[in-house]
């Protein structure tokens, strides 16, 4: 059975038991705050609704996913338990009240396939982030490894994010200062995990976690929103697949800004094609202060600016074209005031650079040299990275012959940047990019590429990548055993 198809019918019934919770919950909502139910009853339902809508569960969050299942089990028992404290009239009408506002049937009106999508969405991203946890737990165990699911994935730059978390921003190196240093990471993730942090007894870890997972959700649903109205319904689900089932999708989960840098570029495209220009402002400069980057988006706002006739008719449609100017102005924002603000705490504006080129050699050069170097080099590692990096440059360039020049554009920026110091992480920050599955659903739909394919090779790639990160190989082991 193709993948889609398998999908679909889970999200039906997902859908389904969606709308049970629903009424449940109702149901109980409705025992709680009415003063004819006996008061015993409206303790126990009361209790049922605090649990499904606290961030606190009786199962574990260490698999954030799978702790979520146990909300429908809490609010079934609350509701045998009003079942047999509440009369039966009175039960019958608050019951019927509840069904009236959430059906069984199945979902009509004119939202119907949107509701249907995002429920496809929703269950294709929490199927992916299931492959991945089960696939880590399992590596984990064969390997003997005694270290929490938390620590498993909260590793390098999640750490780094962490200690901001806890500590802030430092003021100045430390004493044994060798160049590394938390200027290189930009705050947007860390203060978002705060408030995760702070709402929930969880440590700075798992905050991250949970962030990350969460932006990941939204942006599956923003990404599906983006495709259903940029190109087609079957497009739209193919570029979640692709999205959430991607090689290196398991840093949407690990507590780096990947997760939430996709969504608000998601957001940015979604926002400028619906014309809401200041809000798709907004969202490229909450992606700017996530990672570098960012600030490059006002590339294709720039782009969609002069397709829509920013020059040639700016004075006859002079408000709108100010308004797209200063989304395009708005982009940098965020980058603008992190430098602003570390400008303030040590000094350097250019704090980030320069942590970056102290602690890790990342010094900027000609980015096409820095491929060539890679390619020409003995470790088979090296040339695999610039084989990914050179992979990530074609699709750019598909992505034009496609005349998708904004999003070709806003692709090879961000390439390019990061390629300018280094190729060591550039698949992460390739596959971190919207444009690479835009630009890998059109081509897989031009060649007419069966998605069932695409979809076994990007699961084993994922596997594969999920099993390397469990192990915790450092680089030089994997490329002995490349080698």
């Amino acid at each position: 059975m193709r993948p889609e198809a398998t999908i679909a019918q889970i999200s039906d019934k997902v859908a389904t038991w969606t709308k049970l919770l629903l009424r449940t919950s109702y149901f109980l909502w409705l025992a709680a705050t009415d003063w004819r139910v006996p008061i015993a009853a409206r303790g126990v339902a009361a209790a049922g609704v605090a649990y499904v809508v606290s961030p606190i569960d009786l199962i574990p969050d260490e698999i954030p996913v799978i702790g979520e299942l146990d909300d429908a089990l809490v609010a079934a028992v609350a509701l045998i338990l009003a079942k047999r404290l509440i009369p039966a009239p009175l039960f019958a009408e608050l019951r019927a009240e509840a069904a009236g506002q959430f059906p069984s049937g199945p979902w009509e009106g004119a939202q119907a396939d949107l509701a249907r999508g995002l429920v496809f969405t929703l269950t294709a991203a929490m199927a992916s982030r299931f492959m991945i946890y089960g696939i880590g737990y399992a590596a984990r165990w064969f390997a003997g490894d005694t270290v929490s699911m938390v620590q498993a994935f909260c590793r390098w730059d999640c750490i780094w994010y962490a200690g901001i978390l806890r500590d802030g921003y430092a003021s100045a190196p430390p004493e044994s200062w060798i160049g590394e240093v938390n200027w290189a990471f930009f705050p947007l993730l860390p203060l978002l995990a705060r408030f995760v942090w702070n709402l929930t007894p969880v440590g700075p870890e798992l905050a991250l976690l949970m962030t990350g997972n969460l932006m990941f959700l939204l942006a599956a649903v923003a990404i599906y929103v983006y495709g259903r109205e940029r190109f087609d319904e079957a497009s739209a689900r193919a570029l979640v697949l692709v999205t959430v089932f991607s090689p290196y999708s398991i840093y949407f989960s690990a507590g780096y800004t990947e997760a939430l840098f996709l969504l608000m570029t998601a957001l940015a495209f979604l926002l400028w094609g619906r014309k809401q220009f200041l809000l798709a402002g907004l969202a490229a400069a909450a992606a700017s202060a996530s990672r570098l980057v960012g600030a490059f988006l006002a590339i294709p706002f720039a782009i969609w600016a002069l397709q829509d006739g920013l020059l040639q008719r700016f004075w006859r449609f002079r408000e709108r074209n100010l308004r797209m100017l200063n989304a395009i102005l708005l982009a940098p924002l965020g980058l603008a005031l992190f430098m602003g603000y570390l400008y303030l705490q040590t000094g350097d504006a250019l704090a980030p650079i320069d942590a970056q080129a102290a602690a890790w050699g990342m010094v900027p050069g000609n980015p096409f040299q820095v491929l060539l170097d890679a390619w020409r080099a003995p470790e088979k590692l090296l040339i695999y990275f610039a084989a990914v990096t050179t992979l990530g440059l074609g699709l750019a360039f598909y992505l034009a012959i496609r005349k998708c020049l904004a999003e070709a554009a806003f692709m090879l920026a961000g390439i390019l940047v990061p390629l300018s110091a280094m190729t060591w992480s550039m698949p992460r920050y390739i596959f971190g990019l919207l444009p690479t599955y835009i630009a890998l659903t059109l081509l897989m739909r031009d060649l007419r590429i069966p998605l069932p394919l695409t979809m076994g090779v990007l699961v084993a790639l994922n596997g594969l990548v999920v099993v390397i990160w469990m192990g915790n190989l450092e680089w030089t082991r994997l490329e002995d055993a490349l080698m």
